[in-house]
C-alpha cells in the first residue's frame, strides 16, 4: 500500500451537504429497536483524506460519540483522517479487504481507478465505474440543487449498481456526503477557459476532468489530494482545484495566491462499507450504525453551508485574492 505524508501539519475544513440518497444494499436491516441488548463489542474503523478540522470529520466525530454512548461503549469507533492510510484508492482496498469498515472517497477517485489503478492495486476495477465522473465537467449542473437531485434520483442508482459489478462485490454505499461547488486556486488568475492554456493544473485523474481541461489547453498533472501541497512547494504546478474549505484548510496558500469562485461543478463523496462486515451485523447494531449515518449526513447538510462562506471570509483574511465571476466571466465557461 502506498504511503502518503505531507511536510506540515495540515487542517481542513470543507464545505459538505449531505444527501442519504444511495440505497442501503442486501443487508436490509430494521431500523426498530430491539430489546435485548448484544454483548459482543465491535470495532468501527473509517477513513477518509480530509485533515481533523475538516466538517466531514467533525460530523465523523459526533458519529464516534453518539455510537459508543448509545452502545454504553460496547461500540468502539476509530477515525483516520488526512492520508494517515493512504489516499482513496489505497482506503477503497484497504476497505474490501475489511482491514478498515468504511472509507469516504471523492467520487472523482473512483472513476480514476477504471481507467488507471496503480500497479500494485488489489481490486480489477470494471469499466462501468466510470460512471462516477458523471458529475465531473464545467457547468453540468446549475446549481447545487440541480447536482442533489441527480445524485438522489437515477445518476446515484447507476452509481450504486456499479459497485456491484466488482467481483465479490465488496461494497455498500450507505448515503453520500456532497462536498460543495469547486473554485480554482493558484499562483495566477483562471477567469476565462483561455487562461487555461499553458498552465500545470494539478487533478486527481477523473477522465471527464482530464479531457476537459486538456481540451482547454491545460497541462494536466495527475496528483492526488495528498500530493497537491508539496508540489506547489517545488512550483511543479500553477493551479488546482477543491472546494474553498479544502484550499483553506489545506494551507495550499502557503505557496499559492489567488482563488477563483467559478462553482464549475459540485463535489460528492460517497459512504463505502465493506459488505460482508455490514451484512454480519446484529439487528442491534445495524439500527445503530444506520442510525448513525443518517445523524452524520442530516449534520452535514446544515454545516456544509455554514463553511462555505466561512472558509472564503478565512481566504481573505490570510491576505489570498479570492474573485467571484461576474455573469460575463461565468457565460464563457458555460459556453466554451
Amino acid at each position: 500500500m502506498r504511503r502518503k505524508s505531507l511536510s506540515i501539519i495540515l487542517i481542513i475544513s470543507i464545505f459538505a451537504i449531505a444527501f442519504a440518497s444511495c440505497e442501503f444494499q442486501s443487508a436490509d436491516h430494521s431500523k426498530t429497536e430491539t430489546s435485548e441488548p448484544v454483548g459482543k463489542s465491535l470495532l468501527v474503523k473509517i477513513a477518509y483524506d480530509v485533515a481533523p478540522t475538516h466538517s466531514l470529520h467533525e460530523s465523523f466525530l459526533d458519529l464516534e460519540q453518539w455510537l459508543e454512548a448509545e452502545s454504553a461503549g460496547r461500540i468502539e469507533v476509530e477515525l483516520y483522517p488526512l492520508y494517515e492510510l493512504g489516499d482513496d484508492a489505497d482506503l477503497l482496498a484497504l476497505t474490501a479487504e475489511g482491514v478498515i469498515q468504511m472509507a469516504v472517497p471523492q467520487t472523482s477517485s473512483l472513476a480514476s481507478l477504471s481507467v488507471e489503478a496503480p500497479d500494485e492495486y488489489p481490486l480489477d476495477i470494471p469499466q462501468s465505474w466510470q460512471i462516477w465522473d458523471s458529475l465531473d465537467g464545467f457547468y453540468q449542473y446549475d446549481n447545487a440543487e440541480s447536482a442533489a437531485a441527480a445524485v438522489e434520483g437515477s445518476l446515484g442508482a447507476q452509481m450504486v449498481a456499479s459497485l456491484a459489478d466488482l467481483a465479490d462485490q465488496p461494497f455498500s454505499c450507505l448515503g453520500y456526503a456532497y462536498e460543495g461547488p469547486l473554485a480554482i486556486g493558484g499562483t495566477v488568475d483562471i477567469l476565462s477557459p483561455a487562461d487555461l492554456a499553458g498552465q500545470r493544473m494539478a487533478l486527481y485523474g477523473s477522465p471527464a476532468w482530464l479531457s476537459a481541461y486538456q481540451s482547454l489547453g491545460a497541462e494536466v498533472v495527475v496528483l492526488p489530494l495528498s500530493e497537491i501541497y508539496p508540489a506547489l512547494a517545488r512550483e511543479q504546478i500553477d493551479i488546482y482545484q477543491a472546494t474553498p474549505e479544502n484550499i483553506a484548510t489545506m494551507h495550499w496558500t502557503d505557496y499559492s495566491n489567488t482563488i477563483i469562485l467559478t462553482e464549475h461543478a459540485y463535489s460528492f463523496r460517497p459512504l463505502l462499507v465493506n459488505r460482508q462486515w455490514y451484512q454480519s451485523l446484529s439487528e442491534e447494531d445495524a439500527y445503530l450504525i444506520d442510525t448513525a449515518v443518517d445523524n452524520l449526513l442530516s449534520q452535514q447538510k446544515t454545516l456544509a453551508v455554514e463553511r462555505y462562506q466561512s472558509s472564503i471570509d478565512a481566504l481573505k483574511q490570510q491576505g489570498i485574492s479570492v474573485h467571484s465571476l461576474t455573469p460575463e466571466e461565468q457565460d464563457l465557461w458555460r459556453n466554451y
